[in-house]
């Protein structure tokens, strides 16, 4: 048996890909970001992605990541993937790709209405996940309505991080958190429903065969994406489920956050649970006999590199020392660039972006500098995390007294400093950055049989770094000011 394991993480902005060994070290890793176009007449809604060329970078990646570290295809153990959670490609009965789409392709918005007629609420309750425009059924619907001839050669349905499984081994299969994202998924029975597909007019026959996370869907065929033939691919899971699996998020009651791009915030349960109000998701686990539920508090990452691009200039460890500076509260400045409480039934409400501070030319009040915008972004984050795991607290009744939290923000020391004050919460923190990947790896290790489940590898693959807080109490009076802002700052719309 080879002594690495290789992770491909196909991420909503780019693509990585990590070599790994069985205690959870990196070795090396490559990467390369992508974008997506919008189809003539579907701008700014519709997002597509060419598969081939999705495919040639991450054959390419594969080959780097090998050659960075050292290591030749004869080494490598075994191969996982994982994905942005809402992100498809259809294949017609050869095989081909006919549609390949990210998570924020939401095309459906023009054909959501034919669900929400036909299942309303019912399917809320069976699938865990609202509105409907980004998912699945949306997507094949809107084939269906404006692109007849392409539905009619639809054979397979796949997520992404599946497609990339079949590509490498020919292997149609899926597992239950990955499938939780379809809208075509019981998530209490763990299997698809009958109901749905059949409300819907949707065949059976275009979906994987369900199977579990860490499972052996094949073996590499070929020799194009520059690994061994032979080397046994594993079934992997969506991103958010792979980095939650980094921090050792399975237990019932065990709360955390994937602070990337966009911040999830999730816990854990023994057993499913829909929010009777309808503002959360629920998807089944990556572990057997465990579920999720997830409040996300939308743009996080990103808040902080659009105030870097378009008003800094500087680089994010210039922004985190200025941000450092600045006193808790960030001299009363509060910043609202799209992190959320979430509510999945307004999802689709557009909120005003806005810094809101005191008057800069009045002079009884103090001057206000980048490090003051920088920090209340960081702090908006924070609040955001904060409300939505209150949120995810009142609806599951879980009492929650630690913090697990993964993702690119985490490299931010300033910012987990913030965090913890403002949760009032130990945090427990993956030394790895690419948290995801080495979710994805601790699959591959199953599969390999180096570990005995996912559990286990969760618990035995990751090291992880405790932070906690130190001025909380100074945190609650700006927090509480944050949440009467964001509320009221829906009447500037």
């Amino acid at each position: 048996m080879g002594k690495y394991l290789l992770a491909i993480d196909a991420g909503t902005g780019a693509c990585r890909c990590v070599v790994f060994d069985y205690t959870g070290r990196e070795i090396s890793r490559s990467y390369r970001e992508w974008s997506y176009t919008s189809p003539e007449g579907l701008e700014p809604l519709g997002k597509e992605f060419d598969p081939e060329h999705f495919w040639s970078v991450i054959r390419s990646l594969i080959r780097e990541a090998m050659l960075n570290g050292g290591v030749s295809k004869e080494e490598i153990a075994g191969v996982s993937s994982t994905s942005q959670g809402q992100g498809a490609v259809f294949l017609d009965r050869d095989g081909k790709e006919l549609y390949g789409g990210p998570n924020v392709d939401a095309r459906g918005f023009m054909v959501q209405d034919i669900i929400d007629d036909v299942l309303g609420q019912e399917l809320y309750e069976i699938a865990g996940h609202a509105p409907y425009l980004i998912f699945i059924p949306s997507r094949l619907l809107w084939f269906r309505e404006y692109k007849p001839e392409v539905y009619a050669r639809i054979a397979h349905v796949l997520s992404i991080n599946d497609w990339i499984i079949y590509r490498l081994s020919g292997a149609l299969a899926t597992e239950p958190a990955t499938a939780s994202n379809s809208l075509l998924f019981d998530i209490s029975k763990r299997e698809w429903s009958k109901k749905v597909l059949e409300a819907l007019d949707i065949s059976y026959e275009l979906l994987p065969d369900l199977r579990m996370a860490g499972e052996v869907a094949g073996e590499v065929k070929g020799t194009e994406s520059g690994l061994k033939e032979g080397t046994p691919v594993i079934i992997g899971g969506p991103d958010i489920e792979c980095g939650l699996l980094s921090c050792r998020v399975f237990n019932d009651g065990d709360a955390g956050t994937v602070l990337g791009t966009t911040a999830p915030v999730r816990i854990a349960l023994s057993e499913p649970l829909i929010d009777r109000e309808g503002r959360t998701w629920s998807s089944a686990h990556m572990v057997k006999d465990r579920w999720t539920i997830e409040s996300n508090a939308q743009m996080a990452g990103m808040t902080y590199r659009w105030l870097r691009d378009m008003i800094s200039g500087l680089d994010f460890e210039t922004m985190d020392l200025l941000a450092e500076k600045e006193r808790i509260g960030s001299n009363n400045t509060y910043a609202f660039l799209g992190s959320e409480i979430m509510n999945a039934k307004s999802m689709q409400t557009l909120r005003p972006g806005a810094f809101l501070f005191p008057s800069p030319t009045n002079p009884v009040n103090e001057p206000i500098g980048l490090g003051n915008l920088a920090r209340a972004t960081l702090e908006s984050v924070a609040y955001a995390v904060r409300a939505n795991l209150e949120q995810l607290v009142g609806i599951s009744a879980k009492k929650v007294d630690e913090a697990h939290v993964c993702g690119g923000m985490t490299k931010s020391r300033v910012f987990l400093r913030i965090l913890s004050d403002v949760l009032n919460l130990p945090l427990n923190v993956p030394k790895v950055v690419e948290a995801s990947a080495l979710g994805c790896a601790m699959c591959a290790s199953v599969g390999v049989g180096a570990h005995n489940s996912i559990a286990d590898a969760s618990s035995s693959m990751t090291e992880l770094e405790r932070i906690l807080p130190e001025r909380p109490s100074e945190y609650e009076e700006h927090y509480r000011k944050w949440l009467s802002l964001y509320v009221n700052l829906l009447n500037m719309r």
